[in-house]
């Protein structure tokens, strides 16, 4: 079986989909209605496997309950960001620690310090 190879679209600022050659889409930090460089057929996304979400400012993280909602993906992000989204009324959110990994969607995710 013939795989895909990695695609990579950016939506602007720090909004990307990874599709992996297996077929998985990431979202990262998803700032797309209100982000200026994001094409306005590209302001709503509606399939995603993982959302990773760097941090809790809001042009990293507006976005992030309309691509849950849209999508049911699990979210992944630093655990106290993880607490913040989950009292916003977001399900399915996983926390992590820096240096720490998790699975979830047949991926393994790693927070490697910078």
């Amino acid at each position: 079986m013939k795989m895909q190879k990695l695609a990579i679209t950016w939506y602007g600022h720090s909004t990307f989909v990874i599709t992996t050659p297996g077929g998985k889409r990431i979202v990262t930090d998803p700032f797309l209605e209100q982000n200026p460089m994001c094409p306005a057929n590209m302001k709503k996304i509606t399939a995603a496997d993982v959302i990773l979400v760097s941090h809790g400012h809001s042009d990293h993280t507006s976005d992030v309950p309309a691509v849950s909602r849209a999508t049911n993906a699990p979210i992944v992000a630093v655990y106290e960001l993880a607490l913040w989204l989950e009292r916003k009324g977001l399900a399915n959110v996983q926390g992590m620690s820096i240096g720490g990994t998790v699975r979830v969607a047949g991926l393994e995710i790693s927070m490697v310090p910078a």
